[in-house]
């Protein structure tokens, strides 16, 4: 019995789905590997709000959580609270919410790219988006930033069916894109732009009252209040005054001239073939080396799609075009490690709708005798489908092989291990153990006078104990002057010391933690408590 057009629909989006999520979530603990502190503080503080309702600090539902030593939002730490609170205070569990958004993304790139074009368009759009090298990564990452695709594209969704169904979608339209305010920092510009251009682009189709519009602009106002609060008061832009364009300490520009023209630099850099094909993000936990943002099917019909864009001149493209022209808008008044492909996720998935839109304008072109043309529509098909299975099967065995072993160190992979045997033997030493960080986390969002992020989390260190008397039970963090190794001389007896490998020349340590490479990430150094309280030597 043959199936329906309807019921073909049905399979083919469960099949692009179960796809995407066998991949997103497939040793999601493991890979990446280890946890980045941005993760970490994420979990612990989706933890501590699972039990006492109050982030690690100690203050009730906040909408914004100190980290970075910045202050962000909190809507992904929210997402994660209950994953931690069923699956426990693990690597999988802080990354599980984005592995979900991930999923939810390509349902609602399908529905988008359905609505402004055809449902075919919609189908490869989805597929696109599920093997795109740029959204898996974000997908595996408990980074919040993979939110605004997510929220940005539903806001651009809802609009679109508001127009023609009025009475509350105008009004839930405006509230997505609201919260879409608190997915990710670069949301705060790229959201009220867009927010704005779907106005100007739609208001020949609109037939709503001037009431109706009020409203929707009066809704994300009114949401959007917290932030504009936080944003003016400082304490949402201190990170990005330290990477900001204007800040010639950190590399910005020194003059206007030069400010400008670093903004341009940068703003081109998306664009460029290095980004988005052969090398992609230098940020090694944005990005496996070598695989650009896109693979070279998506971005040969991408190409395709702007083509036709520019012959037909529709709404839809113009859309498409403009979401993609002020996504990197935000990263580009950076100076930290420009192109990032983090702050200029809200490319996505503009990009896959546009590309899928090309290959069907392709297919449709009538410029050809029909003849001839009716066998080649099956080798621009055939053909496309080669270079999106090749360039995703390169990018997914990369991810899924070298990334594990080439990206460890800059996961903090190891951390867990040294914890984990720390923990196991402790009971042999009467002093503390001495955590010694790298420099970049002497930084105040990963070391405070109190705490150290790591221990807290692996040791799923009681909250109520933290908010009463800020220590991290046995841990203490260690900042020696200077950048010298540490010495035996420098142990306190009794003590246990988790030191990075290369930061150490004692021989014979308790114990010795590898990457998957195999090469040495952490060693545990010491000297335990033997009978009548002297260290043995």
């Amino acid at each position: 019995m043959a199936l329906s057009a309807r019921s073909r629909v049905l399979v083919l989006i469960l099949i692009i789905i179960a796809a995407a999520t066998a991949i997103r979530i497939v040793d999601l603990g493991e890979l990446p590997p280890g946890l980045f502190v941005d993760e970490a503080f994420t979990g612990y503080d989706a933890y501590s709000l699972s039990r006492t309702a109050r982030d690690m600090w100690g203050n009730r539902l906040p909408i914004f959580f100190m980290s970075w030593g910045d202050y962000n939002s909190g809507l992904y730490r929210y997402l994660t609270v209950p994953w931690v609170a069923t699956m426990g205070l693990t690597e999988a569990a802080v990354r599980a919410a984005a592995a979900l958004a991930g999923v939810l993304t390509i349902l609602v790139a399908f529905a988008l790219g359905r609505r402004l074009f055809s449902t075919r368009v919609g189908l490869v759009a989805a597929a696109l988006l599920a093997v795109s090298p740029w959204h898996l990564q974000f997908s595996r990452i408990g980074f919040r930033g993979i939110l605004l695709p997510l929220f940005l594209s539903l806001g651009v969704l809802l609009f679109d069916v508001a127009i023609e169904r009025k009475r509350w979608w105008p009004i839930l339209a405006a509230v997505v894109f609201g919260v879409a305010l608190y997915t990710y920092s670069p949301a705060r510009v790229i959201v009220p732009v867009m927010f704005v251009v779907l106005f100007l682009l739609y208001r020949s189709r609109m037939e709503w009252s001037r009431r109706n519009a009020v409203a929707m602009f009066a809704v994300l106002f009114v949401l959007s209040v917290p932030l504009i609060a936080t944003t003016l008061g400082g304490e949402g832009q201190q990170r990005y005054a330290i990477m900001s364009v204007f800040n010639p300490e950190t590399g910005g520009g020194v003059d206007a001239a030069s400010t400008a023209s670093l903004i341009v630099r940068n703003y081109v850099s998306h664009f460029s073939a290095r980004f988005l094909l052969t090398a992609g993000d230098a940020n090694l936990r944005h990005s496996p080396a070598g695989i650009g943002q896109l693979n070279w099917g998506t971005f040969a019909l991408l190409l395709t799609g702007l083509v036709f864009a520019a012959r037909q001149r529709s709404r839809s493209y113009l859309l498409l075009i403009i979401w993609m022209l002020v996504a990197p808008l935000p990263d580009s008044f950076t100076t930290d490690n420009v192109p990032n492909a983090l702050r200029s996720i809200a490319m996505l998935p503009a990009v896959q709708i546009l590309a899928a839109a090309g290959m069907f304008g392709l297919l449709d072109l009538k410029t050809a005798p029909e003849g001839r043309w009716r066998l080649a529509r099956p080798a621009i098909v055939a053909l496309a489908i080669l270079l999106v299975g090749i360039s995703a099967g390169r990018s997914l065995t990369s991810y899924f092989t070298a990334y594990r072993v080439e990206s460890a160190p800059w996961w903090d992979c190891g951390y867990r291990e040294a914890i984990s045997y720390t923990e196991s033997v402790k009971g042999r030493f009467d002093g503390a153990i001495v955590v010694r960080p790298d420099r970049e986390h002497m930084h105040a969002y990963a070391m405070n006078p109190y705490v150290f992020i790591y221990p807290l989390f692996y040791t799923a260190h009681d909250p109520a104990r933290l908010h009463r008397s800020r220590d991290a039970g046995s841990y203490v963090p260690l900042d020696p002057p200077g950048q010298g190794l540490i010495t035996v001389e420098m142990l306190t007896p009794g003590t246990m010391y988790i030191i990075r490998a290369h930061q150490t020349n004692i021989d014979h340590p308790l114990h010795t933690v590898l990457y998957p490479s195999g090469e040495p990430a952490f060693v545990v150094v010491g000297e335990p408590v033997v009978a009548g309280g002297q260290a043995s030597r």
